[in-house]
């Protein structure tokens, strides 16, 4: 009875330093990060504290962000934002023009600014089970979704002129100084035959 009790103390025990080994804090986005999804991309966590589907994913959730973060992935300097936020504070999107249609929680969306630009509601919604390693290959699958498309970052083409070769320009006046030595010659016509000039001429 004494050694199933021990058994049982020890399991809890090392279940206890396991748990806070793999805790991970949650990266909450501030007003300042979705500024800068306005002009980029990321991924957003929308949760809510106290929804049991949340507390399940929780972990699983910030082991994904974590190793995101520790390739480069989501910074404060990258064009991709990664973070969370909750129910409550969802009308920092709202203050900052970002709709969405987060009805239940845990909802993950992917927003870009070509959306929020056309003022899509529905932004592509994570689908697919909730572990660590699908997290990691969903969120830097958007992250590379960003590099194909600009980087999420809206860009203006700029009206360029074509460089022309120096070769070209060269026959270009060439060209030129011929006709207005032919024009000068041929009275103004520039047909080489004398033209109106000739009538003058004695």
């Amino acid at each position: 009875m004494l050694a199933k009790y021990i058994g049982k103390v020890y399991r809890q025990m090392v279940n206890f330093f396991n748990k806070d080994a793999n805790h991970h804090t949650m990266v909450m986005l501030t007003d300042a990060d979705i500024k800068r999804l306005k002009k980029n991309h990321g991924v957003v966590l929308f949760f809510m504290n106290g929804c049991g589907h949340c507390v399940n994913m929780k972990d699983d959730w910030n082991m994904a962000v974590d190793e995101c973060r520790s390739s480069g992935i989501g910074h404060a300097s990258d064009d991709f934002v990664l973070g969370a936020i909750e129910s409550g504070n969802t009308n920092l999107f709202k203050e900052n023009g970002i709709s969405h249609n987060v009805s239940g929680y845990p909802t993950i969306l992917y927003i870009s600014s070509e959306g929020i630009q056309r003022g899509d509601a529905n932004h592509e919604k994570y689908e697919n089970p909730r572990t660590k390693a699908a997290f990691v290959e969903w969120i830097k699958d958007k992250k590379n979704k960003g590099k194909q498309s600009g980087g999420g970052r809206i860009r203006r083409r700029r009206k360029t002129r074509k460089s022309k070769s120096k070769k070209h320009t060269k026959r270009q006046r060439q060209r030129h100084t011929r006709r207005r030595q032919r024009h000068m010659k041929g009275g103004g016509c520039g047909c080489g035959s004398g033209g109106i000039g000739a009538l003058f001429r004695k």
